[in-house]
This record gives C-alpha cells, structure tokens and sequence, in this order.
C-alpha cells in the first residue's frame, strides 16, 4: 500500500511520484496543488508498451522472446511519463489522440482534446474546454475556453520559467497563437500572435506598456494592428464575435 503523508512535501521515490499523477488524473487533485518537484529525478525512462513498462537496458531482449511466446510487442513510447489513458479515462472527456495526454494531466468533465492537442502533467482543464493547442506543465484552462489549433502556452518547464500562466473562463486562444502571460475571464488573443511578459502593448488610451501588467485582467481582446504591426489590447464589448464553445460540438 502507497500512502501520501503530506502532499507539499516533494516525491521521495518513484512510487510516491507515480501516486501523486494518479491523484491529479483522477481528478482527485487539481494541478498545482501538490508538490510535483525533483519528481523527474525520481522517474526513470521505461519502455511504454502494449504490454506495460519494461526496462530499457535489456528490452530488446524481452521483446525477442515475448515475440517467441507468439506476443505482440507495441511500444508507445520512451519516456518518464506513461499515456495517461493507460492508466485512467476521466468520465465526460474526448481525446482523439492518446499519444498527446500524459498521466498527470487534469481534465475535468467536457473537457475535448483533438489530434493536435496536448496536455501534459500538472497541468489541464477546470471545466469543459476545447484543446487543439499545447497546454503545458503548470498551466491550469477554465471553464468554457477554447485553445485553438497550434496554440501554444508558456509552462514552467522549458528555460526554468516559475510563472504559473493561467486562463480564465471563456477565453479564445486563437490558431498558431501563443500567452506568456495569464488572461482572465472573456479574453480573446487573436489567430498567430504570441504575447509574453515583455511584449509592448499599446492600451486603449494610447500609451504602451509591457503585457504583465495586463497578466490575469479579464475582457481584453489582444491583437496585432495589420496596418501598424504594432499589439494593441481592447476592451471587450457586448458586440465580441466570440460566442462561446460550441454546446453540441462539446457534449460528451
């Protein structure tokens, strides 16, 4: 039996790792809310298979002679992290390509991953989304947002980054576009521009200032002027063409 005794404190092994993705993929612990750190030094690579996990260094052997015993070995990947779907299928979600979901990953009911999403630990949705984008590690999605084809999100992993980016409830992550930054509720970010923290932004009385004072305010529609090239940030009307996640399309 494997047991957590106090979840701020790090993983101390590979078992105590493996629990605590299990907890945030069953839905029992949403992203950010349990100590995930040194959990990489804890995991080593396995050869993810058909068959379960296997030790890389003598696999090629095992494989021969499962082949021998008349069965089929598929391996899905080498990595740390197992497929989450191996392992949990949360009621109420789609994904159409489990190769993109690893265990950790959060989502909630209504939740809607398709080909080229993809959700990785610690990180995922809290209420029914749409991912055709890239929701990395850290990044928590709200209810009613949609993260559009090639969108990508600054995690924490990649060039030792410790902003934990957020996005509010019924956001637009339009396709090929890209946050370094939090957006609140009802923001838009339009199709191919990528925002981070020191992107100048002129705001609606004229004056420019760097995007992280924007970080986390809600009804903001950030587009790029075709005419001046320069990042302008608007304030969202009732007349927004952005109407919501599609209820049929999203049922599951």
């Amino acid at each position: 039996m494997s047991f957590i005794t106090d979840s701020s404190d790090d993983p101390f092994d590979a078992i105590d790792s493996y629990l605590r993705l299990h907890l945030l993929s069953s839905r029992l612990v949403q992203p950010n809310t349990i100590s995930l750190d040194g959990i990489f030094g804890k995991l080593t690579n396995c050869a993810w298979t058909n068959l379960g996990p296997f030790e890389i260094a003598d696999f090629d052997a095992k494989r021969l002679s499962l082949i021998a015993d008349g069965k089929d070995v598929f391996v899905h990947g080498v990595d740390k992290f197992p497929r989450m779907t191996d392992y949990v299928i949360p009621s109420g979600v789609r994904i159409a390509d489990a190769n993109r979901v690893r265990l950790g990953a959060h989502l909630s009911d209504g939740t809607t991953i398709m080909h080229e999403g993809f959700c990785n630990f610690n990180a995922g949705t809290l209420g029914a989304s749409m991912v055709e984008g890239r929701i990395s590690a850290g990044v928590v999605v709200g209810d009613g947002s949609d993260i559009g084809g090639g969108a990508s999100i600054m995690g924490t992993l990649s060039g030792g980054g410790t902003e934990v980016i957020s996005i509010g409830q019924n956001c637009l992550l339009g396709a090929e576009s890209g946050i370094g930054i939090s957006l609140g509720d009802n923001c838009v970010v339009e199709a191919g521009l990528y925002v981070t923290a020191g992107t100048l932004v002129r705001v609606p009385d004229g004056s420019t200032v760097k995007a992280k004072l924007l970080s986390g305010k809600d009804d903001l529609l950030f587009r790029r002027n075709s005419t001046t090239g320069i990042v302008e940030v608007l304030l969202r009307g009732d007349n927004s063409s952005w109407q919501g996640l599609n209820e049929e399309l999203h049922d599951n």
